[in-house]
């Protein structure tokens, strides 16, 4: 047998080669309507060729197609056996509940076993469809989400569907309560859960970001020692009630603790960074209720935070949200301040960190005044950074606009920018690109107010800042214009037109792929000036994946 007759007919390597197929992907420009922004879709190319090949083929792609979340409706016609077939391949399902009165159903899926199941995310009310989808939690299942409404209520969730949860999945590694879990009126107290998680000390990883928990301030103490917890989303109840315990907990806490995603009083957040040694990744949100009088200390809450980061000497991913912290604070007349010196420091702290975003629920509210150019080149230098974001204001960060660059050219890996500082392209020296990796670009344009018919020096602007873009950005896929208070314009694709995309990105006009017809005016002008063809409309195609093409 010839190597080419191995490969076509040994199910191994038939498998890696439809797995890597099916992991595959493209994308693909979409405007679903004329006010509607342009965004990527992403695609997979369809199995079902491969899988007419041969039934050594059809076997081996039906276990790629059934593996992660396949239509389970697709079993309701098929017989016993065959549903059995298809169920014995499932890695990975979503499910969710049908609406009161629709014509589908759960019935197909009872009493089928799930010998492979691992991952189950459910949007199930359990007492209408619990018993038909009770097969599936089982000894095999490590990850569980549940969410959904839940028809009887608080009492029916905490004395019934969690003992069931943790009762039938013994060896669950991670747990999710997404949202409305329960009817609004209700609450969950969770200690509740808190007494059910002691049956399954495998967990490693809880989230309950946004459900109807309540006194989560008690479960949150009693996770700081539970143990092997190495992952924690949680929202504790608004207030100071955690200092005291943060000031002298019974012993350390959070040992084990990899990934926190939280909401926080400043002082409770300032409390809890210092017993955060082995902290990864930090998702931090901090707000007060609006009632709460401001302090002296708000406005420099960023820098406090960064600066007790000394103690999370192994954090990589960081991501800190101010919202509001009294009534009208922070806001544009009254913003916080982000100063050179913090960012300086935080290499120091935080050698390993690759991704940082800083921003304020109010765009616009952070200063960046003092943050001096050396500070930000000492900012870059010291971290090999993948992603940045800063949502810093556009009129507090002109000294950076010549220096910027330059001095982000030291972090080549970086895939994302996304900052605050008005870059005006025209003036980098044609050269090797300064960021060959980076495939998201945001920041402010400079002005740009041509007539509408542009003159001469004007056409020669934008080719020329085309020419930065290409030059210094030659993977670019997005690059979106942000302004500091109004809505961010992203447009996708930037270099199948380079000048249109440039002429729409100076201008503020809305990147538009629609008939020629429906051209904004200013795409009119820019037609007029250049004597080009605009991005062709809707041209593309492709379709998505189907998980059950082939039964």
């Amino acid at each position: 047998m010839s190597a080419a007759e191995r490969v076509l007919t040994d199910p191994i390597f038939v498998l890696k080669i439809l797995k890597t197929l099916s992991s595959m992907k493209y994308k693909v420009k979409r405007q679903f309507a004329p006010e509607t922004p342009v965004e990527w879709l992403e695609f997979r190319p369809t199995l079902v060729p491969s899988i007419l090949v041969s039934r050594l083929w059809a076997n081996e792609g039906t276990s790629v197609l059934w593996e992660n979340y396949p239509h389970l409706l697709a079993m309701a016609d098929m017989p016993v056996n065959r549903k059995q077939h298809y169920a014995n391949k499932v890695h990975k399902i979503f499910i969710m509940s049908p609406l009161p009165g629709s014509p589908i159903s759960l019935e197909h899926l009872r009493d089928l076993q799930w010998p492979l199941l691992e991952s189950l995310e459910m949007d199930i009310d359990f007492a209408r469809h619990g018993e038909q989808i009770r097969s599936m939690m089982g000894p095999t299942l490590k990850h569980l989400e549940l969410s959904g409404y839940q028809s009887e209520g608080a009492e029916y969730f905490g004395q019934f569907v969690l003992p069931t949860i943790f009762g039938l999945c013994a060896s669950l590694e991670s747990i999710r309560f997404g949202p409305a879990p329960i009817s609004p009126e209700d609450r969950l107290p969770s200690s509740w859960l808190e007494e059910n998680m002691y049956s399954v000390p495998s967990i490693t990883s809880i989230a309950l970001h946004t459900t109807r928990f309540t006194y989560t301030t008690p479960l949150f103490m009693h996770l700081s020692a539970y143990p092997k917890l190495a992952s924690l989303e949680i929202e504790v109840e608004p207030g100071t009630a955690l200092l005291p315990f943060l000031s002298e907990p019974p012993e350390p806490i959070f040992t084990t603790l990899t990934s926190l995603n939280t909401m926080l009083y400043p002082e409770v957040a300032l409390a809890l960074l210092p017993h955060l040694h082995a902290l990864e990744n930090l998702q931090l949100d901090i707000c007060r209720t609006l009632n709460h009088p401001a302090l002296a200390s708000d406005i420099v809450i960023l820098d406090e935070v960064l600066n007790t980061l000394s103690s999370t000497p192994h954090l990589k991913i960081l991501k800190i949200g101010v919202g509001s912290l009294s009534q009208g604070f922070p806001s544009l007349p009254s913003p916080l301040t982000l100063s050179g010196t913090s960012l300086r420091l935080l290499p120091m702290s935080c050698p390993d960190l690759t991704d940082i975003t800083i921003f304020a629920a109010e765009p616009g509210t952070i200063d960046g005044s003092s943050i001096s150019p050396s500070d930000f080149s000492a900012f870059c230098a010291g971290l090999n950074l993948r992603s940045l974001s800063l949502q810093l204001h556009p009129s507090t960060t002109g000294h950076l606009s010549s220096t910027l660059l330059s001095s982000l050219g030291q972090c080549p890996r970086l895939t994302t920018l996304k900052i605050g500082v008005i870059l005006d392209l025209t003036k980098l020296p044609p050269e090797t690109p300064t960021f060959p990796n980076l495939l998201e670009l945001s920041f402010t344009p400079p002005e740009f107010l041509p007539q509408d018919q542009p003159t001469e020096s004007e056409e020669a602007y934008i080719r020329r800042f085309g020419a930065g873009l290409e030059d210094h950005f030659p993977e670019l896929e997005v690059l979106e214009a942000w302004g500091g208070e109004e809505e961010d314009l992203a447009y996708v694709e930037p270099f199948e037109n380079t000048p249109a995309s440039v002429w729409e990105f100076l201008t503020g006009q809305p990147q538009d792929l629609w008939d020629e017809d429906d051209l904004e005016e200013g795409e009119e002008g820019y037609e007029e000036a250049f004597g080009e063809a605009l991005p062709m409309r809707m041209g593309h195609g492709g379709s998505p994946d189907v998980y059950n093409e082939f039964l």
